[in-house]
């Protein structure tokens, strides 16, 4: 078969496997990449290690070079929901997404893309290494190769925080040294030039909490928070138009001071039938540099306290000031964004009779992966060399700008995201789960495409399935 025929074959297959975080169908993706990566000259490892329990399976594979020396080729086997299909499926949402045939034909795609669920992030990529690892072994690899498939990248990135350790141990076994990885995370289309990442920016969840305690008619209530929410909602980029904390303009004010924030939710906590008063809760992904999360936190706090003026109080709501009150654990299906925002709205009622706005620090997060400088020119001039030979123009850009598992393959935090740590509420599904200094540093070549997490979300065959498999065997296949 030929090379692009197979690649896209075994894309197709993943695609066809359901396996949104959370659900558990992680497992057969993972047993799919196995039993592909046998036919494909990979050797399985670390079988023990890999199943973390709830349908949640790690894959490793294995390929000897001539030397200890090993390059990675990582990636992530679930996917996100399948809630963006509900317009065009209502009810068949999970089969329909996993159908790329039939949402070609139904849906309707542009000529040249393959459309479904994980087909670009990140099963397109995933395909791609299989076959990239196989042409560089082809081609007499003075490196080792390593296939790290890791489970939950879209939920808690549990695969890559259990993964670390067992490439740890692999490591030490096999008496390897691990150089840098792969990743094929997504690369949207759009740029003339084909961006390449080196290192991951940081990621830390801010929860912005805006509380009105209970007054006049005059004021916030429960009935007008959630009036806000539907405001909220409705427009990407709220203007202020006045509310007794002004509370319209202060979350608008604060997204444009903090630059690069994202705004990921906003809810109004689990909780129905206010009776006067309440809280809007606003989650914030806020990135940062490696050295820099210091000042991206404090440029945080000076825009809340800017946008707040004379109208709220500010407080920083630490890991004790939540563990106070008994909201801080949540009872069993509570979730842990939905506890924690509870148990600081509840603390805020406690200690403030004022308008009141509290800034809270969130798991997951992410420690920035920065890249050798060194080490990036010597690659980056070799994958400018190869890319130009099939056809592309590689640019050379900075941390990679997404959620990436490549935060925990470094897993060296700097003193200042240590210190960031220590306020953070903990997440109790990652209570005891250490993170391992494994300071591999990650360099992204991944599939071309567009929509990822969308109903269109869809991936650009020729480039996924013929260049990108070339791309990362020419690189892994040069001497290390």
């Amino acid at each position: 078969m030929h090379l692009e025929e197979l690649t896209e074959q075994i894309c197709r297959e993943l695609v066809v496997l359901p396996s949104a975080y959370g659900e558990g169908g992680e497992a057969a993706v993972a047993d799919a990449l196995t039993r592909w990566g046998c036919t494909l000259g990979w050797e399985p490892v670390c079988g023990s290690e890999n199943d973390l329990g709830n349908g949640r399976k790690n894959a490793f594979l294995f390929i000897p070079g001539r030397t200890k020396r090993t390059i990675l080729l990582i990636g992530h086997s679930d996917t996100v929901g399948y809630r963006s299909y509900a317009k065009f499926f209502p009810g068949r949402e999970r089969e329909a997404a996993t159908n790329p045939d039939e949402l070609a034909r139904i849906h309707g795609s542009p000529e040249g893309y393959l459309p479904g669920r994980g087909a670009f992030d990140m099963k397109a990529g995933l395909a791609a290494q299989l076959i990239g690892g196989h042409l560089a072994k082809e081609c007499d690899s003075a490196c080792s190769l390593l296939f790290a498939c890791f489970a939950d990248e879209e939920g808690l990135s549990l695969g890559a925080r259990h993964g670390a350790a067992a490439l740890e141990r692999f490591a030490h076994v096999r008496g390897l040294e691990y150089i840098y990885a792969i990743n094929s995370e997504i690369v949207p289309e759009g740029d003339s030039q084909y961006p390449v990442w080196f290192g991951s920016e940081g990621k830390v969840n801010v929860l912005v909490t805006l509380y009105e305690p209970p007054r006049h008619a005059g004021y916030i209530s429960g009935f007008s928070v959630r009036k806000v929410l539907d405001f909220f909602k409705k427009i990407p980029h709220p203007q202020g138009y006045g509310s007794s904390i002004c509370l319209y303009d202060l979350v608008a004010r604060v997204m444009t001071l903090t630059d690069k924030a994202s705004l990921l939710s906003i809810s109004t906590g689990p909780k129905d039938g206010y009776t006067g008063g309440g809280a809007i809760h606003v989650l914030f992904s806020l990135p940062y540099r490696s050295g820099e999360c210091d000042k991206r936190l404090m440029d945080f706090r000076k825009a809340l306290a800017s946008a707040c003026e004379y109208r709220a109080e500010f407080y920083f709501c630490g890991p004790d000031d939540v563990k106070k009150n008994h909201l801080a654990v949540p009872e069993a299906k509570v979730p842990y964004v939905h506890g924690v925002a509870n148990a600081v709205e509840a603390w805020l009622q406690s200690r403030s009779g004022n308008a009141t706005v509290a800034m809270t620090l969130l798991d997951p997060w992410y420690p920035a992966a920065p890249f050798p400088a060194e080490l990036k020119k010597r690659l980056s001039g070799r994958i400018s060399e190869i890319s130009g030979k099939l056809g592309i123009a590689a640019k050379p850009e900075g941390e990679f700008p997404f959620i990436s598992d490549a935060s925990f393959l470094w897993g060296s935090p700097d003193e200042q995201e240590r210190e960031m740590s220590a306020t953070i509420v903990p997440d109790p599904e990652l209570d005891g789960i250490r993170m391992i200094p494994l300071g591999v540093p990650v360099v992204n070549l991944g599939p071309l495409g567009a929509d990822a997490h969308l109903a269109t979300e869809r991936v650009k065959k020729d480039f996924a399935f013929s260049v990108l498999p070339k791309l990362i065997g020419a690189v892994a296949g040069r001497e290390c």
